[in-house]
């Protein structure tokens, strides 16, 4: 592997089901923005048992605007696409590791290639594996820093904690930014969690999303609660899912159902729900991450 990269630590490690991924990507160098840029990827197994048939999809998105999205290359720096699929036939004994590399573009739209890096970067990762016979499916994504606005692709409303209640079990809706700044019911922080999954913190009083009685019925409420424990549990457990269009699908660990915003309704107030992620019609599910003061 390149001396750019093992001479730094990553610039991502996620752990799950036994397995670790290592991520490094090389940043554009000023000037040279429309250059294709390096990147890593390390998967070791962590666990006490041989893994096998492991499959792996990642993308690199610029969280701050849908049309920012990587786009990998060849090693001639032909477009190839908008994600990377690793298919590895070896099998990965308890200990053992193996190395990919490659080449990605930052894309402006479909049809540039140029322009200024976002210092926000996401990477999402779909990965499975067979472990004792057993298919391992995880999704894993990065944790991006900072306050964020939760736009909804449907009508660019936000994530809100209704009223700015700070009491607990505050219903969220769907809601217009206040005013030019937002307000602190509407700014959200992602903070790492256990195996990789994520916890969405409230700036308003630092409660978390939760999926009201930790119920999996299809139309549950999110809501604003108090984190349990030091972790968090199933039901305040996140991971983002990118759709490949810079717009995420925030996946519950629960058991998979998506944010969502009830029966696609456009009108201010709508509540947010935890849904089964749709295959059509998912203006409602997908969501935008805006960095505060840049929405």
């Amino acid at each position: 592997m390149s001396n750019v990269f093992t001479e730094r630590e990553a610039d991502l490690v996620l752990t799950r089901g036994g397995l670790q991924l290592q991520f490094w990507h090389n940043p554009a160098q000023p000037g040279k923005e429309d250059q294709p840029r390096l990147y890593a990827l390390k998967i070791e197994n962590h666990s006490t048992e041989t893994l096998s048939d492991i499959r792996i999809r990642y993308m690199i998105t610029e969280v701050a605007s849908p049309n920012y999205q990587a786009r990998f290359c060849s090693a001639t720096g032909d477009v190839l696409s908008d994600q990377v699929v690793i298919d590895s036939k070896d099998e990965l004994a308890p200990g053992a590791h193996q190395y990919f590399t490659g080449k990605y573009w930052r894309r402006i739209s479909n049809d540039g290639l140029t322009g200024p890096s976002s210092e926000v970067i996401t990477y999402g990762f779909n990965v499975s594996f067979k472990r004792n016979c057993q298919e391992v499916k995880h999704c894993l994504s990065s944790c991006p820093t900072g306050y964020f606005f939760i736009v909804s692709k449907l009508n660019e409303y936000v994530a809100d904690v209704r009223g700015s209640n700070t009491d607990a079990c505050t219903p969220l809706i769907s809601y217009p930014k206040n005013g030019s700044a937002g307000t602190d019911n509407q700014m959200w922080m992602f903070e790492p969690g256990p195996e990789g999954y994520l916890l969405i913190k409230s700036k308003l009083n630092g409660n978390v999303i939760d999926i009201t009685g930790a119920s999996t019925a299809p139309g549950a409420a999110l809501i604003s609660f108090p984190k349990n424990g030091g972790d968090g549990t199933d039901n305040q457990l996140w991971t983002l899912e990118p759709d490949g269009n810079g717009y995420f699908f925030i996946s519950s660990k629960l058991n998979g159902n998506v944010m969502d915003i009830f029966s696609n309704s456009k009108e201010p107030g709508t509540a947010l729900i935890s849904y089964p992620r749709k295959s059509t019609g998912t203006s409602n599910q997908l969501w935008q991450l805006v960095p505060v003061g840049q929405g």
